[in-house]
């Protein structure tokens, strides 16, 4: 049970950094 949290996490953090990135960059292109 705690592995699969941890992996669930691990893919959410995967997920989520490139996302950041991209909407950072979308937000100082529209500026």
């Amino acid at each position: 049970m705690m592995a699969k949290l941890l992996v669930m996490m691990t893919l959410q953090a995967d997920i989520a950094v490139p996302y950041r990135a991209t909407a950072i960059l979308f937000v100082t292109k529209i500026r």
